[in-house]
């Protein structure tokens, strides 16, 4: 088969040619050259276009990744022969101090030196490296690139220049160092403050612990999950009498599906056999929506030391209760408000009979109750005393009057002020029925009227005859008529003094108060006995 030419035109040329006369030959070999020449100046033309639009898709690139990113091109040696106006504004030299300067220029020392190896091999052997690097500013500041660097081979597979691509991560570098402090700072305050962290997701069922929580425990494990298994689950390890309650607590709070505190208390086995006191809080999570998640996250604080501590000032308390409990009247331990209204603190019954009506942890509960017994008269008084000393704290000493059974009782107060550690004013003082007291300074008032109404009439009789006796100039027989005018005026106060006597014993006997003169009364009744 004779050959055939690229163009149909060839083919159907030189077949013609075998058939035609020379210059019919001639003619057609000359229209050949001229379809030939007109094809190569088409393919020209195409090539021309083609390579236009290959430069001008190129000056695009180039400018989309001039204007997007941190460009700069250096020298084998590592001198900069290229930076793009991004490159000058984030390491803030212009573009004359970079050009000729080494990359050198821009270290940190952040970076150690073994940080730069893997990117050494890279470039010598002609290969991409991709890095972070924390470079130095032209005025000292820090700042992060994500970087990377492209090398540029010649024909005969030399590098003879570096294209460096980079993106500035200054941002997400400090929001990774500011999480990673927070990171840091919650784990300290983990570890300082006896107290450990768990995360549970309800929809896996599985659970976080941090290893502070291990170690509350007794057990040496690092964080991570802790498998539900046997002799594991924090279920396990509750003290029976807590672990109903303590289920149900925590069963009810991820079934509400709450955004309030989850808080709970109980008892956990150590590993030494003990148990320890769990103080449990946790609170569910939400998206970046604010919706809620099946994510709880909560703490555990062992508090055996408080809940000891609380157990001995249990048992303190009893103690002072029993105490005071068998002496007279009634012991307070108060703060006062503004108002005048006592806030009870503490508050314990004496052995008197007479007492308030309340219980004593309705008291504590609300001292208005105090002011139910009361008497009208005195309610205002009791205020006023209140407000007086929350304005200025110094001794409270009063008396009162309550009613008790439809009996008026007189009850006396005094307390003393003391501020405590926080700067409160804390009051601690007793009442005591002193109802017999009341009566006995009115019993004796009233036998002073007695005396001085009884006596004055004897005495003015024996002022006037001792007159005579020591102003007069008597006989002999004088004197002895006025000494037996006087005989009776003593026997008469003898008999009074005894009758005294005699009912100071009765009240004496009824009333509480043992208070003895009467051997004052005797030695004062004795000065009227007749010598014998």
């Amino acid at each position: 088969m004779d050959k055939c030419y690229d163009s149909p035109w060839h083919c159907i040329g030189f077949t013609i040619l075998r058939y035609q006369s020379p210059a019919q030959q001639c003619l057609i070999g000359l229209q050949r050259e001229i379809i030939k020449r007109k094809e190569a100046e088409h393919l020209k033309d195409q090539t021309v276009h083609d390579l236009c639009d290959r430069e001008k898709e190129l000056k695009d690139y180039k400018y989309a990744l001039d204007i997007s990113s941190i460009i700069s091109i250096s020298a084998v040696d590592g001198s900069f022969t290229f930076v793009n106006d991004n490159f000058c504004k984030i390491s803030k030299y212009s573009n004359e101090e970079l050009l000729g300067q080494p990359h050198s220029i821009l270290w940190s020392g952040h970076h150690p030196p073994e940080y730069f190896t893997e990117l050494g091999s890279a470039m010598q052997e002609g290969k991409s490296y991709r890095g972070e690097f924390c470079n130095k500013a032209k005025d000292g500041s820090l700042y992060w690139v994500d970087t990377m660097i492209v090398p540029f081979v010649d024909e005969e597979g030399n590098v003879y220049q570096y294209m460096s691509i980079n993106r500035d991560i200054t941002r997400k570098k400090e929001a990774l160092e500011q999480l990673r402090a927070s990171e840091e700072r919650y784990k300290s305050i983990i570890a300082v403050s006896n107290t450990g962290a768990w995360e549970y997701d309800l929809d896996t069922n599985r659970v976080w612990y941090s290893a502070q929580y291990f170690a509350m425990l007794g057990l040496d494990i690092p964080d991570g999950v802790w498998e539900d298994t046997e002799g594991m689950s924090w279920v396990d390890r509750l003290h029976p009498d807590d672990r109903e309650r303590a289920t149900k607590i925590f069963d009810k709070f991820l079934m509400e599906g709450s955004t309030k505190l989850y808080e709970s208390f109980f008892r956990m086995l150590h590993q030494n056999g003990d148990w320890v006191w769990i103080w449990s809080r946790a609170r569910r999570l939400h998206d970046k929506h604010g919706n809620l998640t099946n994510i709880t996250l909560g703490t555990h604080t062992d508090i055996s030391e408080r809940i000891k501590a609380e157990e001995k000032i249990k048992e303190s308390e009893q103690m002072i209760r029993k105490i005071t409990s068998q002496v007279p009247g009634n012991t307070y331990m108060f703060q006062i408000e503004e108002s005048g209204k006592p806030n009870i603190l503490f508050l314990n019954r004496g052995t008197e009979e007479f007492n308030y009506t309340a219980d004593l942890e309705e008291i504590s509960r609300d001292a208005e109750k105090v002011l139910e017994v009361l008497h009208d008269d005195d309610k205002i008084l009791f205020n006023e005393k209140m407000k007086e000393a929350y304005q200025s704290p110094a001794l409270m000493s009063f008396q009162y009057r309550i009613i008790v059974n439809n009996l008026i009782r007189w009850r006396w107060m005094q307390a003393i002020p003391e501020k405590n550690k926080s700067g409160q004013v804390v009051w601690y003082g007793a009442t005591r029925d002193i109802t017999a007291l009341v009566d006995y300074i009115a019993s004796v008032e009233q036998i002073l009227f007695d005396i001085s109404h009884v006596m004055r009439r004897p005495v003015s009789s024996m002022l006037g005859l001792t007159t005579l006796i020591s102003e007069g100039d008597l006989e002999h027989e004088e004197m002895l008529h006025l000494a037996h005018q006087l005989h009776p005026v003593a026997k008469e106060m003898d008999k009074f003094m005894t009758e005294l006597n005699q009912v100071y014993e009765q009240k004496r006997q009824i009333n509480s108060l043992n208070i003895d003169f009467s051997s004052l009364v005797d030695k004062r009744n004795s000065l009227f006995r007749p010598s014998e």
